[in-house]
C-alpha cells in the first residue's frame, strides 16, 4: 500500500480534561499523521494552555467561539493534506486508525470520504481476527446501523471537493451527519468502510447529544440538504428513523409545546403514541416503553 499524507483535525471546546487523551492517542498510531491541528473554538478553561505548554509540535488555531462545524471547515481549510482525519477532542483514536484509513483510500481512491468502524464507551472492545474493506451504502444502512461513520473516525479527501465548508456552520447537533450525507452523496450514498475499530467514543462526557438541550428540526431533513439528490427509495429508511429520532428527542428533552410543534411537523402516524405525554403521567407512559 502507498503511504499517504493524512492531516489530523481536533476540534476543541473546554475539553482540559481528555485532550491530553486525544492528542497522545493521535501521537501513538502507527502510522503518523504528517501534522495534528487543533481549532480552538473560544475555549474558557486551560484547553488551549495545555496544547501550547505541553505539545509544541500541535499546530493550535484559536478562533472565537462559532461551534463544532465552523471549527471543523476551518480545520479542513487549513491541513496541509488532502486526506484529512477528524478526532473529537473528547474521544481517543486506536492505535492502527491511521493505517487502516490509509489502505481504505489507497484501495477506493476515487470517494470523497471513508471510515473506520468505532466503539462506544459502554461496549466491549473485540479485536477482529480479519480486517474487512468494503463499500457500503451509508444512507440505507442507518436505520439498522446508527451510521457507518463517525465524526473521530472520518477521512475526508478535500481534492475531490469544490468546497470546503462542508459541515453545516450554526447547527448544534446532527451537523456531522448532514456532511457524511454530503460527501456521500457524491457516490449515491455509498461509502468505503474499514470493520477495525478505529476510534473509541467516549459517551459519558458531555456534549451536544447529552446537553439536555432538545434537538431542533435535522438539518439533513430540510428541503435543501443533500439528501434530496438521492434516490426516494435509498432515502425513505432515513427519513423515517431520522423523524422518530427527532421526536423522541423533543419528548425527552423538550416542552409540551415544542413536542407539539415537532408533532404538527412530523405527521406521522408512528409518533402518535408520543402525544400521550399531553394526556397521561410521564411515570404511567414510561411502563409501555
Amino acid at each position: 500500500m502507498m503511504n499517504n499524507p493524512i492531516s489530523v483535525v481536533i476540534p476543541l471546546y473546554n475539553k482540559e480534561a481528555y485532550i491530553r487523551r486525544a492528542i497522545e492517542s493521535v501521537i501513538c498510531q502507527t502510522y503518523p499523521a504528517t501534522e495534528i491541528i487543533v481549532v480552538d473554538d473560544g475555549s474558557t478553561d486551560s484547553s488551549a494552555m495545555i496544547i501550547e505548554s505541553e505539545y509544541p509540535s500541535v499546530k493550535l488555531f484559536k478562533q472565537k467561539n462559532a461551534g463544532v462545524s465552523a471549527a471543523r471547515n476551518k480545520g479542513l481549510s487549513i491541513a496541509t493534506s488532502s486526506l484529512v482525519a477528524f478526532l473529537d477532542a473528547d474521544d481517543e483514536f486506536c492505535t492502527q486508525h491511521l493505517h487502516h484509513l490509509n489502505n481504505l483510500y489507497c484501495k477506493f481512491p476515487n470517494y470523497a470520504l471513508f471510515g473506520n468502524s468505532y466503539l462506544q464507551l459502554s461496549e466491549h472492545l473485540i479485536e477482529s481476527q480479519q480486517i474487512d474493506y468494503s463499500v457500503r451504502n451509508y444512507v440505507s444502512e442507518y436505520p439498522r446501523n446508527g451510521g457507518l461513520i463517525h465524526s473521530s473516525t472520518a477521512l475526508i479527501d478535500k481534492s475531490k471537493l469544490d468546497n470546503l465548508t462542508i459541515f453545516p456552520e450554526g447547527v448544534k447537533m446532527g451537523e456531522d451527519v448532514y456532511a457524511w450525507v454530503k460527501l456521500c452523496s457524491l457516490a449515491n450514498g455509498k461509502v468505503p468502510v474499514c470493520s477495525y475499530v478505529g476510534a473509541i467514543y467516549h459517551d459519558d462526557t458531555i456534549g451536544a447529544m447529552n446537553s439536555g438541550q432538545s434537538k431542533p428540526y435535522p438539518e439533513v431533513l430540510k428541503a435543501q440538504s443533500p439528501l434530496h439528490t438521492l434516490d426516494t427509495e435509498i432515502t425513505a429508511g432515513f427519513k423515517k428513523h431520522f423523524h422518530e429520532d427527532y421526536v423522541r428527542s423533543v419528548y425527552k428533552y423538550g416542552t409540551r409545546v415544542e413536542l407539539l410543534r415537532a408533532l404538527l411537523r412530523v405527521r406521522k402516524l408512528y409518533v402518535i403514541k408520543f402525544s400521550l405525554k399531553f394526556f397521561l403521567p410521564i411515570s404511567i407512559i414510561e411502563r409501555f416503553k
